[in-house]
């Protein structure tokens, strides 16, 4: 849903004269109408992270608690009101028990932006400790597609079996106005959901390896 703002319009109701310079014998005096802009504006756009129901019903609190805190630390975006305004935007949020908490999030147009927290995923954020961006090519976002749609992202389950201490790998998707997010608790490559693995890896290799 848009709304539509009007600019505002000169103080004067009268035209505005402008003097143009002719011949010592002649001046000619036009009026020039104000122009009055409409920009749509969107409204109703989400400021949390996760729509309602995102998470299973038993710990969707809790866990949009849990993941929210960490991405307001690290200052990054609500994809769900990415997704509201009509934007393609991917992320990948790795949240390990006793390591650095780590997001990665890369939009349509090849801009990468990577976060690293001071703290523990599995308990305070702590601060941040390195960001970087980069402009990618448009074969690098392909990948991130590509890896997408071989792992299923579309039609997979959203979330896995879960598990105490490990590492909660979450990639989100904005596109074509809709929001979806998978996790998975310490999946690999050998019997774990190796696909999304996958998936994961090239948002890392387009980061560096080194935010690990």
């Amino acid at each position: 849903m848009f709304g539509v703002v009007a600019c505002s319009s000169p103080t004067s109701s009268k035209p505005q004269k402008v003097t143009l310079t002719t011949p010592p014998s002649s001046t000619t005096v036009a009026s020039v109408a104000p122009v009055v802009t409409h920009t749509p504006v969107p409204v109703n756009v989400p400021t949390k992270y996760f729509p309602p129901g995102t998470f299973p019903a038993a710990v969707d609190q809790f866990t949009s608690d849990w993941y929210s805190k960490h991405l307001v630390v690290m200052n990054e975006p609500s994809l769900w009101a990415s997704a509201v305004r009509g934007e393609t935007v991917w992320r990948f949020v790795y949240l390990r028990t006793w390591g650095k908490p780590i997001a990665i999030r890369v939009t349509s147009d090849g801009k990468l932006f990577a976060t690293r927290l001071s703290g523990s995923g599995g308990y305070d954020p702590g601060k941040i400790d390195t960001h970087r961006e980069r402009t990618l090519a448009k074969s690098d976002v392909a990948r991130i597609e590509t890896a997408l749609t071989a792992a299923s992202f579309d039609t997979t389950d959203t979330e896995g079996p879960l598990g105490q201490d490990g590492a909660q790998w979450v990639i989100e998707r904005a596109h074509a106005g809709n929001y979806r997010l998978v996790e998975r608790w310490s999946p690999d490559y050998t019997k774990k959901d190796p696909a999304f693995v996958a998936a994961c890896d090239v948002f890392i290799d387009l980061a560096g390896r080194d935010l690990l």
